[in-house]
């Protein structure tokens, strides 16, 4: 899976679709506060073409 940040990911966006570097940085991170109002609420967001967002518990990991 590749991992993208989420300036790259704005940067991306404003080449995309026209848009200057401070509205594409604005809007990720307002889709990014709507996916963790969702997780807050309901355990899980879906975004339609970017995936579901869910809350998962994992065992600790062991110290080395």
């Amino acid at each position: 899976m590749n991992r993208i940040s989420n300036n790259e990911l704005a940067r991306v966006l404003a080449d995309k679709f026209g848009l200057t570097k401070a509205a594409s940085e604005e809007f990720v991170g307002l889709i990014f506060d709507v996916v963790n109002d969702g997780l807050k609420y309901d355990n899980q967001s879906k975004v339609k073409g970017l995936g579901t967002f869910k809350i998962t518990s994992v065992a600790p990991r062991k110290s080395v």
